[in-house]
C-alpha cells in the first residue's frame, strides 16, 4: 500500500510539473500564433497577422491551410485551439477543435470576426482575431 501511495504522489507531482511547463507567451503582449495561412476562393495562399481585416463578397470561401499556436514548453505540449465566427455578438459557428483545415463561408453581408483561442495545458492564451467585411 505504501508503494502505491508513493507512486500516486510521484504521478501527481510529475503531472503538475509537466502542466506548469506548458505555457502561453511570457508577457501579456506576446503573441505566439504562428503562420496562419488561408486562401480566399482560388487565390494563392497568404499568411495574415492577427488583427488583419479583409473585405470579401458573400460568395467568398475562406480555406485555412496552415497555422497554430506555439506553446512554451519543455514537456512537449501542444496547444488546443478552438474558434468562433461571430457577427456582432452573435455566434454564427463554433469550431471545436479548430484544425486549420476549416472552410469559412458567410451566410449574409455584414461585419464578422473569427476569434481563435488557444490553451497550453491548463493555461488560456491570448486570442487571435480576424475581421471580415462581407459585401
Amino acid at each position: 500500500m505504501k508503494k502505491f501511495i508513493i507512486i500516486m504522489l510521484l504521478f501527481f507531482a510529475f503531472g503538475n510539473y509537466s502542466n506548469a511547463q506548458c505555457l502561453c507567451g511570457t508577457t501579456a503582449s506576446e503573441s505566439r500564433w504562428d503562420g496562419i495561412g488561408f486562401r480566399i476562393n482560388d487565390d494563392p495562399i497568404n499568411k495574415y497577422s492577427c488583427g488583419y481585416q479583409l473585405t470579401v463578397k458573400t460568395t467568398a470561401k475562406i480555406t485555412f491551410v496552415s497555422g497554430g499556436y506555439l506553446c512554451i514548453d519543455k514537456a512537449g505540449c501542444k496547444a488546443q485551439i478552438s474558434a468562433k465566427l461571430m457577427n456582432g455578438s452573435t455566434v454564427v459557428q463554433n469550431f471545436t477543435p479548430f484544425n486549420f483545415t476549416e472552410v469559412l463561408q458567410f451566410p449574409s453581408s455584414g461585419n464578422y470576426k473569427l476569434v481563435l483561442s488557444a490553451k497550453c495545458g491548463k493555461n488560456t492564451c491570448k486570442t487571435c482575431t480576424y475581421y471580415f467585411k462581407v459585401l
